[in-house]
């Protein structure tokens, strides 16, 4: 259950932020895990298992929101229109040169 969770949020967090999101994450979860554990007075085996499904969960679900996020931005490239373009050329303002006063 936690593992999935932790690909669903991972996945949210793929299609919007770096990866370095990860990490504040994971030891954000950790310690809820660690102190669900202490306080349910769980084994540490299946604490640990919990841990690692959530660290799991995280890195999968982020590396397919980054693939939603790859086709997705494709998707919006494919579809622009060609009016987006400037037909005409940029104009550049002139300024005075440094130095000098006007």
């Amino acid at each position: 259950m936690v593992a999935l969770l932790g690909i669903l949020f991972g996945a949210v967090l793929g299609t919007r932020y770096k990866v370095f999101i990860l990490i504040p994450t994971a030891m954000l979860g950790l310690a809820a895990i660690a102190v669900h554990g202490i306080v349910a007075q769980g084994s540490l085996g299946v604490t640990l298992q919990t841990m690692l499904g959530l660290i799991l969960g995280l890195q999968i679900g982020y590396v397919f929101g980054l693939a939603v996020r790859a086709t997705t931005a494709a998707a919006r490239l494919r579809v622009a229109p060609a009016e987006t373009v400037q037909s005409r050329p940029l104009r550049i303002a002139s300024r005075p040169p440094v130095g000098r006063r006007t």
